[in-house]
């Protein structure tokens, strides 16, 4: 009798064919995350039950996680064929909403998460068929620099290859060129040139072996095997076009399984094989599952309630499968599987040796993880031209780019700092040196952005423009749609995503068109059509009184541009100092309450406490937000989590 080698865990119909799968954990769920050809992306929880669905205009293209805030959440990132990327952030209350969004010229079909260039910030990575690579601020969605190549990207991956505690950015391009960049310099590292397009690739520890390998896979029909210098060491024939490529301990072995999809509509499960050789990268079948479908979306995961390690396993198709080895713990259990941990630098160390003394501030944010601000004004001569074997794949931003986000940047980061989401330490890590924004201090407390920055656009000189305020911006044709458009918002209140907005602005008679004219016209031209991250969290229009600045900052090397964003730089009215709270009675009774039951885990708790006696939802709301400013009520990232009063 021929044993089962695996058996089906669980299993679900879909409303719509899946492209992608991946999993996100909170600190009280585990969702399982789909994106369709449907526009949705879908989350599940550990049985298979919708929880949450995600509109979007396009097929869901990729998806991956990544605990970008450091709060025990992780973010959702989303590519789509509506040429977007998108960020969501969990709250316990309202599930995901968005972060931000990013707008690229062509579809988006693959991107990564990691901290790049260890400034203890994640990095967001994306790439499709507009030829470029972007790299963003997780936390913000600055645009930090891009990389341009003649040729799709489908392929962004954030790993150690190299092993030295610092994440690369691995590559591929559709005519099957592979290249490893280094995060902070942005040198090429190493490149190969396939034969074919590369679809997928992951960093494995094999039996036996002390440093990881990376395996990569594509329409070669071939599994290439790379050791962390760049040398192939080793390939493995497989029977169809490779898709995905993951690994995991499913049989709690000590030892990786490598794990494929193929075009056969199988997955594949390879094990490496113990024949006590060092180095060695020889791998053998365990066991094939057919799949009915394509599979397109593959990821395993350890966190259901049992901690067995599960494959999750969707693609071209409705289904949705979760599967698991039938021999868990049941095979030998190895002592130890010779893996060494990753020479990693002191952080003071390697930033010097990378990016020499020229480092900014040191920040840090809620959790105590520290951070430095992105170091990007000599990053022109670091970062090459080409791959080594191929020198029209990419030519890089040009400096006066770089210096005008790095402005941007530094506007986001004053303006996160006004907003409380992170404090500075009064301490100097390194001397900064930014010769060529020498003045920029003289805009820093003059000017707010938004969110969400996106690429500025190219300046030029020009003469400064008389300050306009909204009154007189809005005499335009659509005025009509624009005041209706700002009634029913106000009416409304707090609209969560912009796609509930749409629904809501269509649902009133406007056109996509027309809703996509005036949302663009109150945000980005007026900037009175804003989105809130601080709960409630959502897009309002309040009556608040803007003008609209031009702003132009002397570059020594370049002369003098006029920095402009596709989301205009506004300057806000100064709104009257909040007024101190009351805390007579009930007030007292209320922080009094919160001291007796501190950490109060979460706001919804803290109306509870409040409910008690008898303060109504909107008038505790607002108390607590005025405690908030007034730092008498503190939430705390660490552990013990939640929130105490003073």
């Amino acid at each position: 009798m021929i044993a089962q080698r695996y058996r089906t865990h669980s299993k679900r119909e879909c409303p719509a064919i899946n492209q992608c799968v991946t999993t996100a954990k909170t600190n009280d769920n585990l969702f399982i995350v789909t994106g369709d050809i449907e526009h949705n992306v879908t989350l599940y929880n550990e049985y298979l039950e919708k929880v949450q669905e995600i509109p979007f205009k396009g097929w869901i293209r990729c998806c991956e996680v990544y605990d970008i805030d450091n709060n025990g959440n992780h973010e959702i990132a989303i590519g789509s064929g509506d040429n977007s990327v998108r960020v969501f952030r969990y709250d316990e209350d309202t599930g995901y909403s968005e972060l931000w969004r990013y707008d690229f010229d062509n579809k988006v079909t693959t991107l990564s998460i990691g901290d790049i260039n260890y400034d203890g910030r994640a990095e967001v990575i994306a790439g499709g068929w507009d030829n470029s690579l972007k790299v963003f601020d997780g936390l913000t969605g600055v645009l930090l620099w891009e990389l341009d190549f003649d040729d799709w990207v489908t392929l962004a991956k954030v790993l150690d290859c190299n092993h030295d505690g610092l994440p690369e950015v691995v590559v591929g391009l559709k005519k099957g060129q592979l290249g490893v960049i280094n995060g902070i310099t942005g040198e090429c590292l190493w490149d190969h040139q396939f034969e074919k397009r590369i679809n997928s690739c992951d960093l494995v520890h094999l039996a036996n072996n002390e440093f990881p390998h990376l395996l990569v896979g594509g329409d070669d029909s071939t599994l290439f095997i790379f050791d962390f210098d760049g040398n192939l060491v080793n390939t493995l024939e497989t029977p169809d076009r490779i898709l995905c490529i993951s690994h995991g301990d499913i049989n709690n072995d000590n030892y990786n399984e490598v794990l494929v999809t193929l075009a056969d509509k199988r997955l594949y499960v390879y094990e490496s094989e113990d024949n006590g050789l060092p180095e060695n990268t020889s791998l053998k079948l365990r066991w094939r599952a057919t799949l009915g479908n394509v599979g397109t979306g593959l990821t395993i995961s350890k966190h259901f309630q049992d901690n067995i390690p599960r494959i999750i396993v969707t693609g071209y198709s409705k289904d949705l499968r979760i599967l698991e080895d039938n021999f868990y713990g049941s095979d030998r259990h190895m002592e130890s599987s010779r893996h060494l941990a990753p020479k990693l630098s002191n952080h003071e160390e390697k930033l010097r040796e990378l990016l020499g003394p020229d480092v900014d501030l040191e920040f840090y944010d809620n959790s105590e993880a520290f951070f430095f601000p992105k170091k990007i004004d000599n990053i022109n001569q670091l970062i090459p031209s080409n791959f080594k074997s191929k020198s029209e794949s990419f030519t890089f931003m040009n400096l006066k780019e770089a210096y005008e986000n790095k402005y941007l940047l530094d506007l986001q980061m004053d303006q996160i700092y006004q907003n409380s989401l992170i404090s500075p330490k009064p301490m100097v890590m390194f001397p900064t040196h930014i010769s060529n924004l020498s003045q920029i201090s003289e805009y820093a407390d003059q000017i707010s952005v938004s969110t969400g920055i996106k690429k500025p656009s190219r300046a030029k000189a020009s003469p400064k423009p008389k300050a306009k305020t909204v009154s007189s911006i809005a005499t335009s044709s659509a005025i009509g749609n624009r005041e209706k458009f700002i009634e029913l918002v106000q009416k409304t209140g707090i609209i969560s995503s912009k796609a509930k907005m749409q629904e809501l602005i269509e649902q009133n008679g406007f056109t996509s068109a027309e809703f996509d004219e005036t949302f663009k016209l109150l945000k980005d031209k007026e900037g009175i059509l804003t989105y809130s991250k601080s709960t409630p969290r959502g897009y309002s229009i309040e009556s608040v009184e803007t003008v609209i600045i031009d702003t132009e900052i002397p570059l020594q090397s370049e002369g003098t541009i006029t920095v402009v964003s596709k989301t205009p730089i506004v300057k806000e009215v100064p709104q009257p100092a909040l007024e101190p709270a009351d805390l007579s009675i009930p007030n007292e009774k209320f922080l009094n309450l919160v001291k007796e039951n501190q950490p109060v885990s979460s706001k919804a708790k803290l109306l509870d406490l409040a409910e008690s006696i008898d303060i109504d939802k909107k008038s505790a709301e607002a108390l607590i937000d005025q405690l908030k400013e007034l730092n008498v009520l503190i939430y705390s990232k660490s552990a013990p989590r939640g929130w105490s009063a003073k």
